[in-house]
């Protein structure tokens, strides 16, 4: 079975300060044009199930080009041939959305993916627009993330975040998300199971 959709109680800026169609809750649609560029907050995240490999949702809520549409996007463990284990491919999809979600620190530590560790966090990508028929036959067109474009988001799309009040607070949020995230890595006896051990 799917777990839920993990939500943190706490969004990225309260009910009050952002427009009530940016809502976590709310998945307002948009058809951006092939290659546009966004950064985006991972709004949940949870494992999922696929055919041949398990993997990991994410919602995500747009700050740039506009704020406040939805997308989703998938990535899945790849597959050892010899076991049929599953394990994170390097330069995968899963792999750059870790190394984009994460502080350097964080995905340094970690030795397995932690869907809500994600939540909260601002990513950058490039997205496509793809077609695919429905199953009353009529073409529905969407927008998926291109193939290895996720990535942490620049200076410069961090400046211009951060040059409305609304981003500002976004970016405040995003930052006290990943010190929790730090101190937690830090404190005595934390995540052991999960922490590889430092070379000495």
């Amino acid at each position: 079975t799917e777990s839920p959709l993990v939500q943190k109680e706490v969004y990225l800026v309260s009910d009050e300060a952002i427009p009530t169609a940016a809502h976590p809750d709310l998945k307002r649609r948009k058809l951006f044009p092939d290659g546009t560029q966004i950064v985006a907050a991972i709004n949940g995240a949870e494992r999922t199930q696929g055919k041949f490999a398990p993997g990991i949702a994410v919602e995500l809520k747009t700050i740039l080009p506009e704020l406040g549409y939805s997308l989703r996007h998938q990535a899945w463990f790849s597959t050892r041939k010899a076991d049929g284990s599953h394990y994170v491919k390097p330069g995968g999809d899963l792999d750059l959305l870790q190394q984009a979600a994460l502080t350097d620190v964080e995905f340094f530590v970690n030795s397995k993916v932690d869907v809500e560790r994600l939540i909260g966090r601002l990513v950058a990508f490039d997205v496509e627009v793809v077609e695919y028929e429905t199953e009353d036959g009529s073409v529905k067109k969407v927008n998926n993330i291109v193939e290895g474009s996720i990535r942490k988001p620049s200076e410069e799309e961090f400046e211009k975040i951060g040059s409305t009040r609304l981003g500002a607070a976004i970016l405040r949020r995003t930052a006290a998300a990943e010190e929790t995230a730090l101190q937690a890595l830090e404190s005595p006896g934390a995540a052991n199971s999960e922490s590889k051990a430092l070379p000495s």
